[in-house]
């Protein structure tokens, strides 16, 4: 089975995003785990840059389109942060 990476993004009670990913052994032995909390979509997406890439397409649609779906309801994954 081919290592996979993890990856969670939130939206806080606050209107932050909060980005959680784990990167196992196997794909990136130096560095396995991130946390990041940004103020807005725009700036999330310009500290991902692998989000840009061709193959990220899918992945970054349905971030945005969950986020537009949260604000819009302002339904919110309470995190403690």
């Amino acid at each position: 089975m081919p290592a996979t990476q993890e990856l969670g993004v939130f939206l806080t009670a606050r209107g932050s995003i909060a980005h959680w990913s784990l990167v196992p052994l196997a794909i990136n032995p130096e560095q396995r785990e991130e946390f990041g909390v940004y103020e807005t979509i725009e700036e999330f997406l310009e500290d991902n840059e692998w989000l840009q890439q061709r193959r990220s397409r899918a992945i970054k649609s349905q971030i945005e389109q969950q986020y537009a779906t949260f604000t819009k309801r302002q339904r919110v994954e309470r995190l403690d942060i």
